[in-house]
């Protein structure tokens, strides 16, 4: 019979999807890409709960009524497996702006597809289980992959409100340099902007640590490429934060100059 592995691809596949929730990436077009990933993800749920119940009743009775049963229920859910899977890329492919990964995404797609158009053929439950071994062999590889594309699409986000931030930044310099001239003590204004900056440098380090983590993360097993992607999410959530207090700074100096007497 299939291995248990084979349910293990898409166990961290909702996880992974879910991150797009976050405050920048939510978007009206994406919810619709979402729900019909979730419409796939159930449909693969309720296959599998189906062969499993088939599956033990196979092992328990070892009739031919049950073998049959068996054998139908299994290739069901390997097509549903692989249209989980096929859903999944196309979504994460849709929101990628580097195309850094698209190559690797592609060939992933192209055997999908021709090994789904295979699993009708499958006659016997060995057959099943070597045809659910070949996608088996992909798990880490998309995994990792997923991840990656995912980490990037954070460090995009954030790095995207950072360049807002800098500008901002630049206004106020040029604001304070205006008011300097003009015989105006703007020595708090400066403080307030030294420490915009300031933020604005973490919020750089954080995002090149981030990058550098995504490109070290490896095909390997589950527990490790999960473990790394938490810390790629970590480090761009840390950055963000940073962003936020650089932005305190900011309003403080752009209140500090519409109540000041300037």
């Amino acid at each position: 019979m299939i291995s248990w592995k084979s349910l293990v691809i898409v166990a961290a596949v909702v996880v992974l999807s879910a991150a797009f929730y976050n405050p920048y990436l939510s978007q009206a077009s994406f919810e619709d890409d979402y729900q019909g990933f979730l419409k796939t993800y159930d449909n693969y749920r309720s296959a599998q709960s189906n062969y499993v119940t088939t599956r033990n009743q196979y092992l328990q009775y070892g009739t031919l009524n049950s073998k049959n049963d068996a054998l139908s229920a299994v290739k069901t859910f390997l097509v549903a497996r692989d249209d989980v899977l096929l859903s999944h890329i196309s979504l994460i492919k849709g929101r990628n702006a580097d195309t850094t990964y698209n190559s690797l995404l592609d060939n992933t797609v192209s055997f999908l597809q021709d090994h789904k158009s295979r699993v009708p053929a499958v006659g016997s439950l060995d057959d099943a289980v070597k045809i659910s071994q070949e996608v088996e062999s992909k798990d880490s590889n998309l995994q990792s992959t997923s991840r990656k594309v995912v980490g990037s699409l954070l460090v995009a986000k954030v790095d995207g409100l950072k360049l807002q931030f800098l500008v901002l930044e630049n206004n106020a310099q040029d604001l304070i340099t205006k008011l300097k001239n003009n015989g105006k003590n703007v020595e708090v204004q400066e403080r307030w902007l030294l420490d915009a900056k300031n933020k604005r440098l973490l919020i750089e380090d954080k995002l090149l640590q981030a990058r550098t983590k995504i490109n070290n993360l490896q095909d390997s097993n589950a527990d490790s490429i999960n473990a790394a992607y938490n810390e790629i999410q970590t480090t761009v959530f840390e950055a963000n934060q940073y962003l936020r207090e650089g932005m305190q700074f900011i309003n403080e100096l752009a209140q500090s100059i519409k109540y000041g007497n300037f």
